[in-house]
């Protein structure tokens, strides 16, 4: 590219000693391209191309992203899942408190019998069952978050 500008310049340089170019082409590759004379006015063509380049770069430049209506609704569900998420956490978390209490309050204060026994088995295996339901919830936040992420937020 940089041949291409060293080029140009000595065209423009031509035409800023008054010589007028008559017809302007280039082979690439086997590939002739014309190009039009008057495009070559005699003014400094490199630092043109260095305007241009740097604004190409700039355009280029990953831009902030502009969410459209789509992504703001898929980020308005997903923010939704969070929140339900976040609270089924905290559900769970409450209940397996509550359940251990009531467990301990069973095995502390009940006299040991196969009833006793049922009701602690009983608590155990809900303890179990919400202990597996907050792990799903929290894979599942996590999830969501990664998500989020992604979308830019």
């Amino acid at each position: 590219m940089e041949e291409l500008e060293d080029v140009f310049e000595v065209l423009n340089r031509i035409v800023a000693l008054g010589d007028t170019l008559t017809k302007v082409y280039v082979i690439d590759e086997g590939n002739r391209t014309d190009l039009p004379p008057d495009a070559f006015d005699g003014s400094a063509f490199s630092s043109s191309l260095q305007r241009m380049e740097h604004q190409w770069q700039h355009a280029l430049c990953e831009p902030e992203r502009a969410h459209s209506s789509e992504d703001q609704e898929l980020i308005g569900w997903t923010k939704q899942r969070e929140t339900m998420y976040q609270s089924t956490i905290n559900t769970h978390q409450l209940m397996i408190q509550r359940l251990e209490r009531l467990l301990q309050r069973t095995t502390h204060t009940l006299y040991p019998g196969s009833d006793t026994d049922r009701l602690v088995e009983h608590y155990q295996t809900l303890i179990s069952s919400s202990q597996n339901q907050l792990s799903k919830a929290r894979l599942g936040l996590a999830t969501v978050v990664k998500r989020l992420q992604q979308l830019g937020l």
